[in-house]
């Protein structure tokens, strides 16, 4: 997906959907602008090329996969983009009785039972993938843990689309993520999100899945109506860390995903309204969780000592931690000594804006400016990736 370092994508995220899903996700959500028109095309020839894996992977595996029992519910990590989501995903799917869909899979959703079993097949496909994400510092590799909101995008128009389509994200935000949507949508996202776990299940060997997706948080109405006896995962942090970190990876993504045009503005407005609706909506339902299938996590305490919560996390959720986990775990943290951290600044008229816009979850959360951002009235906001 890369110059195999930090950086660009060589492949859209759409390619590894239908032809005729992603024509119709054009059509839905206002069409490609004339900078974008390439990637586009590009994109449409790639589902073409890879329309007969699709259709043979259907023939030989749909029946197995569609039989796939969900053996226990999956246990879903959720909390705003950059609250640390993907890295609690990385440290708990060390524990090998987890399954997790993987970055081959979120990428290519109709194909990758194929791409997976065929060496020189999989292996053009690690060729594509980055070594770090375009956003931070964090490795990526077709085999790692990734997200299922690209899936979802990949086989349906009913869901929402990260960001390829700037013009539509706050509309498709409130119709697929808050389901402000007729029943027969709700029932299409249900469909296809389903199809996309008992995939991840089938490629599992049935093993429980744990699954990452911020977009999740606002979604546990809908997620106990799937799965009634699922665990969820909250992580949160700082809001003043999420704001210039969500800011930034908003952007850096919509460069390289974006079939419409964007500004900054766009998406420095987002951020505000995105976080209150997805916290709000979470606060808002997470008392429909049963008793002890929710636990919740600071993002500063796991990086603290993240043994001591990993191990407080599977107690309140009334999961074993074995002894083969506690050492899987503790082997990857310790892995990650030397890994650094996005570097940030923000103005201090920004930093009064965020408090003026996010102060009732600054209380909720008892957080106050951070001592890892700096002030800097140079810029309303930087970030320097020092690699």
């Amino acid at each position: 997906m890369a110059d195999n370092k930090q950086g660009r994508l060589s492949i859209h995220p759409y390619i590894g959907g239908t032809t005729s899903n992603l024509i119709a996700n054009v059509r839905k959500n206002g069409g490609i602008d004339k900078p974008q028109v390439a990637t586009f095309v590009a994109t449409l020839c790639g589902t073409l090329l890879t329309s007969p894996l699709r259709t043979l992977e259907a023939t030989l595996y749909s029946g197995k996969i569609q039989k796939t029992p969900i053996k226990e519910a999956p246990v879903f990590i959720i909390g705003h983009w950059r609250s640390g989501t993907t890295h609690l995903h990385n440290v708990i799917s060390q524990d090998k009785r987890f399954g997790y869909l993987t970055t081959l899979q979120a990428v290519f959703p109709t194909c990758s039972v194929l791409l997976s079993r065929n060496k020189s097949l999989k292996n053009l496909v690690a060729g594509l993938i980055p070594e770090k994400r375009m956003m931070d510092n964090m490795k990526m590799h077709v085999d790692f843990p990734q997200e299922e909101e690209f899936s979802v995008s990949c086989i349906t128009t009913s869901s929402h689309h990260c960001n390829h389509f700037p013009k539509t994200i706050r509309s498709s935000f409130d119709k697929y993520v808050l389901f402000n949507v007729s029943d027969s949508e709700k029932r299409e996202w249900k469909r296809a999100y389903m199809s996309v776990i008992k995939k991840a299940s089938f490629m599992a060997g049935g093993r429980r899945l744990i699954l990452k997706n911020p977009y999740n948080t606002a979604r546990i109405k809908m997620l106990l109506e799937l799965f009634p006896d699922a665990k969820f995962i909250h992580i949160y942090r700082n809001p003043y860390n999420i704001y210039v970190s969500a800011l930034h990876d908003f952007i850096k993504e919509a460069e390289e995903m974006a079939l419409q045009n964007f500004t900054e503005q766009d998406f420095a407005a987002l951020c505000y309204e995105l976080y209150g609706k997805l916290m709000k909506t979470y606060y808002d339902s997470r008392h429909l969780v049963p008793k002890g299938n929710l636990t919740e996590v600071a993002y500063e305490d796991l990086e603290q000592n993240p043994m001591r919560e990993v191990a407080r996390m599977y107690s309140e959720l009334g999961l074993k931690l074995t002894p083969e986990a506690n050492r899987d775990i503790s082997s990857y943290v310790s892995s990650l000594k030397d890994y650094k951290k996005n570097k940030y600044t923000f103005s201090d008229t920004l930093a009064r804006e965020i408090t003026e816009k996010w102060g009732d979850f600054i209380k909720r959360l008892k957080y106050s400016i951070p001592a890892d951002i700096g002030i800097d009235e140079k810029a309303a906001w930087t970030c320097k990736m020092d690699y």
